[in-house]
């Protein structure tokens, strides 16, 4: 099993840098492999950056929601498996990375959505939707993570 397959529910966080383009393509036509160096690695420093700052958000929504349903399922059991199996994935090839859960978290969907038309045995059960809810409010801002953290590179290489 590769590591993309194992990131069930991934955020997966690329897209078009538009003018940065132009200079990563500027930086390597200097053919300065050190300079190149210099980019890359600003890249993954944003992509970690962006990566720990969505399993930040999508940790504290998660907790939340299990300190607020205690007294609604008073014998549910939590282990922490899902919260310590978040994992960030930068790709090799190509501008992006995968945010999301390992093995130990394969269980996120359906604490995520719910049970939808199953019912267990404590009835029917509602998903907390703090993945859903990181996903659709936190994407933008982990993408201007990276893109600051790669204009920065930019512009000291550029001067």
């Amino acid at each position: 099993m590769t590591d993309e397959e194992r990131l069930n529910n991934s955020i997966e966080v690329s897209f078009d840098f538009g003018s940065l383009e132009k200079a990563l393509k500027r930086i390597s036509a200097l053919g300065d492999p050190k300079k190149d160096a210099q980019v890359n690695k600003a890249l993954k420093k944003g992509y970690r950056k962006a990566g720990a700052y969505l399993i930040r958000v999508g940790r504290k929504k998660e907790r939340a929601s299990i300190n607020a349903n205690k007294s609604k399922w008073p014998k549910v059991r939590h282990t922490g498996n899902l919260l310590s199996s978040f994992r960030t994935k930068i790709k090799r090839s190509g501008l992006g990375m995968l945010v999301g859960f390992t093995d130990k978290g394969r269980h996120s969907w359906l604490v995520d959505h719910g049970h939808g038309g199953q019912r267990s045995h404590n009835g029917w059960t509602e998903g907390s939707k703090f993945w859903e809810s990181t996903r659709e409010n936190e994407a933008k801002t982990a993408q201007s993570m990276i893109a600051d953290s790669v204009k920065e590179a930019v512009y000291t290489i550029l001067g």
